[in-house]
C-alpha cells in the first residue's frame, strides 16, 4: 500500500514540475464588427384609428321608393347635374306602367261602350222602345260603393230594373279592372245615382278616369251623403236607388257566342253580374 502511494506522489510531482517549466501563452487580440453610421431619410409608419368625414353631409333621397340595384357613385366623388347616382329596381314600376296603360285602354273602351249604349238607347227611346229610365241610365248614372268617408264611383251604362225574388231589383255589370268593383265586392250595399244634364261633364270624368289615380268625388265637386244602411250617394243626384247586394257572378265566356267575345271582350275582361234589391229610394226635392 505504501509503495503505491509513493509512486502516485512521484507522478504528481513530476507533472507539477513540467507545468511550471512552460511559459504562459499571451491572449489573441479581440476582433469586433465595425458599422459606419451615416445620415439618411427614413419613413416610420404609424397606424391610427380614424374616420374621414366631409365638411358637409348632404342626404339624397329619390322621389320614389324601391330597392337600389346599382350604385353609380362612391362617397366623396364629385358629381354633376343630371348624373345618375343610383338605379332603383324598375320591375315593379314597369309593371305599374303596364297596368296604368291597360287601365287607360279599358277606360277608353268604357267610354266608347257608353257612347254606343247611349246612342242605341236614344234611338230606341225615340221609337218608344225603351223607357225613360233606360235612357237616363245610359246618360247620367253613377254606381257608388264604400262608406261616406271612403268610396269610389263609376258610370253605370249597362244594367236594368226589374222584379226578382218578389222584390224590386237593379242589375249592374262591372269589368274586373274597375276600381269600384273592389268596393262593391267588399260591401253589402251600393247605390245608383241619376243626375241631370248639368252634371254630364262630371260624369264623363267619372267614366274616363280611375279612382286609383284621382279623387273623383273631389274633382267633380260632389257632396257625399250616407243612406240609412251607410251606403254612400251624392247629394247632387236627382234620384238615388239604394241596393242591397243579393247576387254576384262573373260571366262565363264558355256560354257566350264568339262574336260577342270578339266585339266586347278582346282583352278577356268579362263583366261580373251584380243584382241588388232596391231597399230605399231617394228623390231630390
Amino acid at each position: 500500500m505504501k509503495e503505491r502511494f509513493l509512486k502516485a506522489a512521484v507522478i504528481a510531482c513530476t507533472l507539477a514540475a513540467a507545468s511550471c517549466s512552460q511559459a504562459p501563452t499571451a491572449p489573441a487580440p479581440a476582433e469586433y464588427a465595425v458599422l459606419t453610421v451615416e445620415t439618411a431619410d427614413r419613413t416610420v409608419p404609424r397606424v391610427y384609428s380614424a374616420a374621414i368625414r366631409g365638411r358637409q353631409d348632404i342626404a339624397v333621397y329619390p322621389q320614389v321608393s324601391g330597392t337600389i340595384t346599382e350604385l353609380k357613385v362612391t362617397e366623396g366623388e364629385t358629381v354633376r347635374q343630371g348624373q345618375t347616382l343610383f338605379i332603383i329596381d324598375q320591375v315593379p314600376y314597369k309593371a305599374a306602367l303596364r297596368t296604368a296603360e291597360a287601365n287607360v285602354q279599358a277606360a277608353r273602351a268604357g267610354v266608347a261602350t257608353a257612347q254606343l249604349t247611349y246612342d242605341s238607347k236614344k234611338e230606341l227611346f225615340a221609337r218608344n222602345v225603351v223607357s225613360q229610365y233606360d235612357l237616363s241610365t245610359a246618360e247620367n248614372a253613377l254606381l257608388t260603393a264604400g262608406t261616406a268617408d271612403r268610396c269610389n264611383t263609376m258610370t253605370a251604362s249597362w244594367g236594368g230594373l226589374g222584379v226578382l225574388w218578389n222584390a224590386p231589383s237593379a242589375t249592374c255589370y262591372i269589368r274586373p279592372q274597375r276600381y269600384t268593383k273592389e268596393f262593391v265586392d267588399r260591401e253589402d250595399y251600393f247605390t245608383l245615382s241619376f243626375f241631370g244634364e248639368e252634371s254630364r261633364k262630371a260624369l264623363q270624368l267619372c267614366g274616363s278616369r280611375s279612382g286609383r289615380d284621382i279623387d273623383k268625388v273631389k274633382e267633380c265637386g260632389f257632396t257625399v251623403q250616407a243612406a240609412e244602411c251607410g251606403a254612400p250617394y251624392f247629394q247632387e243626384a236627382e234620384l238615388v236607388l239604394v241596393c242591397r247586394k243579393r247576387f254576384a257572378q262573373p260571366m262565363d265566356p264558355d256560354n257566350m257566342p264568339q262574336e260577342i267575345k270578339t266585339k266586347w271582350y278582346p282583352e278577356k275582361d268579362y263583366h261580373t253580374l251584380y243584382i241588388g234589391e232596391i231597399v230605399e229610394v231617394l228623390v231630390k226635392d
